[in-house]
């Protein structure tokens, strides 16, 4: 999906960080109710336990560890929570920056950049990602110098990532079977 070399990545840091420490401890957490059940469950309320956990954990981090902007040579791919786009320089019309960065595209549309969303902690140090966001972008789109024959389409597609998820769920899951046969 991503054209033309990279310049620049730009995350939520903090949010990202929150994201993999709360990853980790689910994972952590499901690791030990795995291997040390509680004596009155069996294998089944345990495996169930860990399932909900594993929804809960994936489902509801998965947008803060990869919500995340990559600027190219070619283009902007923009990843919000569960989808990521593709846009070309030829697309975007203008970056409005305000408490959160919106890229207005060539037919109108808006298209707003997860990872330049308003926070409370950003807003009291001055909108540093925004501002950060809206320099790269600009800068790249001088440079790539958009031809008037230049690609103008947006391409959208589903962003889940579900394998590295259910290898994790796997072995939550042998970890719990081999702690239930003690």
């Amino acid at each position: 999906m991503r054209d033309g070399d990279v310049v620049a990545v730009v995350r939520r840091r903090g949010e990202f960080v929150l994201a993999v420490v709360a990853v980790v401890g689910l994972v952590g957490a499901g690791l030990w109710l795995g291997a040390f059940p509680v004596q009155v469950t069996s294998y089944g309320v345990t495996a169930q336990a860990l399932v909900a956990i594993w929804a809960a954990g994936w489902v509801g981090m998965l947008p803060a560890l990869q919500t995340r902007l990559v600027v190219t040579t070619g283009g902007l791919e923009v990843t919000n929570s569960y989808f990521r786009y593709w846009v070309p320089f030829g697309a975007v019309s203008w970056v409005q920056r305000t408490d959160e960065v919106i890229l207005h595209l060539v037919g109108g549309a808006r298209l707003r950049v997860a990872a330049g969303a308003w926070s409370h902690a950003s807003r009291s140090r001055g909108n540093p990602v925004q501002r950060e966001i809206e320099d790269k972008v600009q800068v790249a789109m001088r440079a790539a110098k958009a031809d008037p024959g230049a690609d103008v389409e947006v391409r959208r597609r589903l962003h889940l990532r579900p394998v590295r998820a259910v290898a994790i769920l796997v072995l939550l899951e042998v970890v719990a079977f081999l702690g239930a046969r003690d």
